[in-house]
């Protein structure tokens, strides 16, 4: 039987995962899922009822292909690497999940996310108050969010000027 999800995150080398993050903006891990946990997600991709929103990579010129977010419930393999790694809490009376992310020689900042949707709600780190002369705890509440798309008004645009808003016109 292989480890699970969290003892796989767990086994990481975070301060060679921070170091690469600091020092380049990305950092590679070994494969987390097995072969057999890979084939089980992609299973799902085709239901559409599984994933909350989409975003055509090809529209927003990021590439080809379509990324998904999973809606709630999450699969299996995802919740158990979820639940093992974050502290659910409350905030602002809502359930949520938390991380502490950490990066030798940087604060550490406290993530929580909003269980039901998976936004993030809040955000705590220690900050020098300057008036005080001391550390402080800093919270912000995240808590307004819309849906934006980015390409609207670029489309508005090419429709207003009777152009089309795929292909050529895009270019």
């Amino acid at each position: 039987m292989s480890p699970s999800i969290a003892d796989r995150v767990g086994g990481l080398d975070w301060a060679a995962i921070g170091a690469s993050l600091d020092e380049w903006g990305f950092a590679r891990t070994p494969s987390l899922l097995t072969g057999e946990e890979c084939a089980m997600l992609r299973t799902f991709y085709g239901e559409d009822a599984r994933f909350r929103s989409g975003v055509d990579m090809a529209r927003f010129r990021f590439g080809v292909g379509v990324y998904k977010y999973f809606a709630a419930p999450l699969p299996h393999a995802v919740v158990q690497k979820v639940e093992n790694t974050l502290k659910s809490m409350t905030v602002k009376g809502k359930p949520a999940l938390g991380v502490r992310v950490q990066s030798e020689g940087k604060p550490d900042v406290l993530l929580y996310f909003d269980k039901e949707s998976g936004l993030l709600v809040k955000s705590s780190n220690r900050v020098m108050d300057v008036n005080l002369n001391r550390e402080v705890n800093q919270e912000v509440y995240y808590f307004d969010y819309r849906v934006l798309d980015p390409g609207a008004d670029d489309e508005r645009t090419l429709r207003d000027a009777n152009l089309g808003t795929d292909g050529p016109a895009l270019l």
